[in-house]
């Protein structure tokens, strides 16, 4: 698959193609750019955490897999429409809201507990 999409910040939307189907998926794409090779290593133990950590709590975040090049090491993941960070933007949360976001966020501690 590619991944296409200016990288103008650490974290930027991109599409990601599928060559066999020509299926396009919106992703998000961020950026690491570890120093030397060890932070490399560490960059690529922390995405493999991150992908088990999504196979057994269904509300953490998708990766679609990463790369690299040269100087930088690239996590593929899920696009959401929108981040409670954009909620929060709009104001405060109405009771109701903070209590669905606060269980979500319960049953996903829970859930990477077991």
């Amino acid at each position: 698959m590619t991944v296409t999409g200016p990288p103008l910040a650490q974290v930027w939307e991109a599409q990601l193609l599928d060559p066999v189907t020509l299926h396009t998926t919106n992703v998000a794409v961020k950026q690491f750019s570890p120093a030397s090779d060890a932070d490399r290593h560490a960059c690529f133990q922390e995405m493999a955490l991150h992908a088990a950590a999504a196979r057994c709590a269904p509300d953490v975040c998708q990766p679609h897999g990463w790369c690299a090049d040269a100087s930088s090491v690239y996590l593929v993941m899920r696009k959401y429409a929108r981040s409670v960070a954009d909620k929060l933007r709009e104001g405060p949360l109405a009771a109701a809201e903070l209590e669905a976001y606060s269980l979500q966020v319960c049953r996903t501690m829970a859930a990477l507990a077991r």
